[in-house]
C-alpha cells in the first residue's frame, strides 16, 4: 500500500499587522484592509502573521478578526519590529529564518504575501523569500502602501 504524497499547501504571509494603526492614523481604510486580510487568510491553508506586537485599537481589532477567521487552521505568529531597540526583535535576518522555517514546516507550495507597507516591508519580505528558494507572489488585494492612502484621499475629494 503506497501513500500518496501530501499536497503542497497554499500559504498567506501577512507582513506587519501592527502597522494597521499607522495606516489608519494616516487616513487609510483600516476596516477595508482588515477585511481583505481576513479574506486572504480564509483562502489559505496556512497563515503566517508577522507582527510588531503594538497594542492599539486597530491592532487589537485586526488580531481579533484574523484570529476568528483562522480558528480552524494552523497559523504561526512571528514577532518582528525593525524599529525595536531589541536587536533580536529588530533583526530582518532572524525574522527571515523564522519565516522560512514556518513555510518549510507547513510544506507551502504556494506563498502569497500581503500587509503593510508594499514598497518597503512587503517588498523586502518577498525579496528575502525569493533568495531562499520560494516563489512568492504579492497578494495585491491584501497589500497597501502610502500611495494607496493618497489614492483614497483623492477618491474622497472627487465625491
Amino acid at each position: 500500500m503506497s501513500r500518496e504524497p501530501k499536497k503542497p499547501r497554499k500559504c498567506f504571509v501577512l507582513v506587519h499587522l501592527s502597522s494597521i494603526g499607522s495606516y489608519a492614523d494616516e487616513g487609510g481604510d483600516a476596516d477595508g484592509l482588515t477585511s481583505d486580510w481576513v479574506m486572504s487568510a480564509r483562502d489559505a491553508d496556512r497563515v503566517i502573521v508577522i507582527d510588531q506586537g503594538w497594542d492599539g485599537r486597530w491592532e487589537r481589532k485586526a488580531r481579533r478578526e484574523l484570529s476568528e477567521s483562522m480558528r480552524t487552521k494552523p497559523s504561526v505568529w512571528i514577532a518582528h519590529d525593525e524599529g525595536s531597540d531589541d536587536p533580536d526583535l529588530a533583526s530582518w535576518d532572524r525574522m527571515e529564518d523564522d519565516l522560512v522555517e514556518a513555510l518549510s514546516e507547513a510544506r507551502c507550495g504556494s506563498v502569497s504575501v500581503g500587509g503593510l507597507w508594499k514598497d518597503d516591508c512587503v517588498s523586502e519580505t518577498v525579496s528575502r523569500l525569493s533568495r531562499r528558494g520560494f516563489s512568492p507572489s504579492v497578494d495585491v488585494d491584501a497589500t497597501r502602501g502610502f500611495d494607496d492612502i493618497e489614492a483614497e484621499d483623492d477618491e474622497d475629494e472627487d465625491e
